[in-house]
């Protein structure tokens, strides 16, 4: 009897798991090879999805990918399980792969972080032209249309000025929206760098000088609160400012604190670079600087001595001004190396 009850339930152990892996490839809503070739046929934009539904880097796309479903008209989405010859003849070789095919037969990879709010804002780049013509009446609200929107105001005999603007759009359309007008005045030409998320414009007008739109672009495009990533941490290094950082192991929590703490960084973006760190992704770096878990501290970048933000205090952006404010005062005594327990970190 124990038998056949156990048989009974491993076999309802795994209809049940059949039902989820079913329910699971139905929220992709997969189609199958001949879709995916008549809809290529069409020549019209489809950003693909190439997943194995049921493979554990696959499963984190699916929210993603709903997302990207209603924000997206062209989504497309092939389970290389099933039909793995379409995939391999798409020289797909690992999952998952999320890849743009243009109107003009050609591909585009995407390499950046499998989130919606990072292939969304990137497949709309790439549909646009590499430099979009604006007339003056365009540019404020082209402005807005991403994070980074860079303009030139160019004269048609501004002839190596254009070809260099150009190029650079080119390397950098993947990054960031590039448009290109008339100036309005009889002034000389001029590109114009808004970031939206800080809220921050720069502007460059000896653009003859060697470097000077590549200097332009470092400049906007470093955000005031950096998130640390193994993709920045040299150019983050480079920086000569002390740094603040956050340490969260919460997406959602990281970006709640760049919007709150913007307004200081702005404030101190002189002296202090604000950076937030992934718990998970570099989970030695709190210990070392003495932190327990979620929290702030402020680097100094001269001395190496650290300072901590109150424990159990509320976060704010007045609450983070004060901080710094009497830090810089001498009124917050540096982190000695004792941990909890009374041990020290000699490396420190």
């Amino acid at each position: 009897m124990w038998v056949r009850t156990g048989v009974v339930g491993f076999l309802g152990a795994a209809l049940l798991a059949a039902q989820v892996a079913s329910a699971s490839s139905s929220d992709w809503q997969f189609i199958d090879g001949d879709a995916f070739t008549q809809r290529l046929a069409k020549q019209e934009p489809m950003l693909v999805a190439f997943v194995a539904p049921e493979d554990d880097l696959s499963k984190p796309l699916l929210p993603e990918w709903k997302k990207l479903r209603k924000e997206l008209p062209y989504t497309a989405a092939l389970n290389c399980t099933s039909i793995p010859a379409v995939c391999r003849e798409a020289q797909v070789s690992s999952l998952p792969v999320i890849r743009l095919y243009q109107a003009d037969g050609s591909m585009v990879r995407y390499r950046g972080p499998r989130r919606a709010a990072a292939i969304a804002p990137f497949i709309k780049r790439m549909v646009r032209p590499i430099v979009t013509e604006l007339a003056a009446h365009e540019q404020s609200t082209f402005a807005k249309v991403d994070d980074i929107v860079i303009v030139a105001q160019l004269w048609e005999e501004d002839e190596a000025l254009t070809e260099h603007f150009l190029h650079v759009a080119e390397e950098y359309r993947d990054r960031y929206t590039f448009g290109i007008t008339s100036p309005q005045s009889s002034a000389s030409g001029t590109v114009v760098c808004r970031n939206n998320p800080d809220d921050m414009e720069h502007t460059m007008s000896d653009l003859d000088r060697v470097g000077a739109l590549e200097e332009l672009l470092e400049k906007c495009t470093t955000p005031l609160v950096m998130p640390l990533t193994r993709r920045n941490e040299l150019v983050f290094n480079t920086i000569a400012k002390s740094p603040v950082y956050y340490f969260s192991d919460d997406e959602a929590d990281r970006q709640a604190y760049t919007n709150m703490v913007r307004p200081v960084a702005k404030a101190f973006s002189e002296y202090l670079l604000f950076a937030t760190v992934d718990i998970d992704e570099y989970p030695l770096m709190a210990p070392t600087l003495g932190m327990q878990g979620r929290g702030l501290c402020l680097q100094n970048l001269h001395n190496g001595q650290i300072f901590h933000f109150p424990a159990g205090s509320a976060l704010s952006a007045q609450a983070v001004q004060n901080f710094i404010v009497a830090v810089s005062e001498g009124k917050v005594q540096p982190w000695t190396g004792a941990a909890e327990g009374g041990r020290s970190h000699d490396e420190l």
